[in-house]
């Protein structure tokens, strides 16, 4: 198996996906949820 970096566009647009999927999730997951990403991204 061959793993290519993807295309800058590809990586941009993939980010802004999930940026949109991760807000919609944080708008039910509300302050629990927020902590979690916090958490995550510490690391």
């Amino acid at each position: 198996m061959t793993i290519h970096k993807p295309s800058a566009t590809l990586d941009a647009d993939m980010r802004k996906v999930g940026a949109t999927m991760q807000a919609d999730w944080l708008k039910t997951a509300g302050s629990d949820g927020q902590a979690i990403v916090n958490a995550y991204k510490k690391h």
